[in-house]
């Protein structure tokens, strides 16, 4: 029986085993590998999980560096990952993919909260400019108040400095 495997340059495979830059190849690669779909996020746990176990099979392959993986041939045949491997993987991604759940909805409360704090600061300011205006109004009317009454009071302080200054002068 034989396993199924799948064929790739050796550019992508040596891009992904010597830590080149990630491209469409490579998720590729690491989709294949761990039968699962790979995006930017779950990559680099793809990419990890998929190297531990090509160094286990292949420790030669840790010590070449690039040049030697590149001179090896044209083409890399890769197999999935075994069943007792992939178990670890499923295991590891399903934990991935409950914390990008729980991360989207805390995001949507955050960004719940966050309209609601700014609705309750705009109501906060709204309550606070018209206690600043009924209060500027009370004031304006005991400043009104107050003018009239100082007003009113006009002539009796008149009347009281006038008496003042004839008992002075009377004395």
């Amino acid at each position: 029986m034989s396993e199924a495997r799948k064929t790739f340059p050796m550019s992508t495979f040596v891009s992904y085993i010597k830590g080149g830059e990630s491209n469409n190849s490579v998720q590729e690669l690491l989709g294949y590998m761990t039968q699962k779909d790979i995006d930017a996020e779950f990559e680099p746990f793809a990419a990890a999980l998929a190297k531990a176990w090509i160094y286990e099979q292949h420790p030669e392959l840790a010590k070449m560096k690039t040049g030697q993986v590149t001179v090896l041939g044209d083409n890399v045949s890769v197999g999935a990952l075994p069943g007792d491997v992939m178990i670890q993987v499923d295991a590891i991604f399903g934990k991935l993919a409950e914390y990008r759940t729980t991360i989207t909805e805390q995001a949507a409360k955050v960004q719940d909260l966050e309209t609601k704090l700014a609705a309750a600061e705009a109501n906060s300011v709204n309550r606070k400019a018209m206690a600043e205006y009924k209060a500027s109004v009370k004031l304006s009317k005991l400043l009104v108040k107050t003018k009239a009454t100082k007003s009113s009071l006009l002539p009796r302080k008149k009347l009281k400095s006038t008496s003042a200054r004839l008992m002075n002068s009377s004395r």
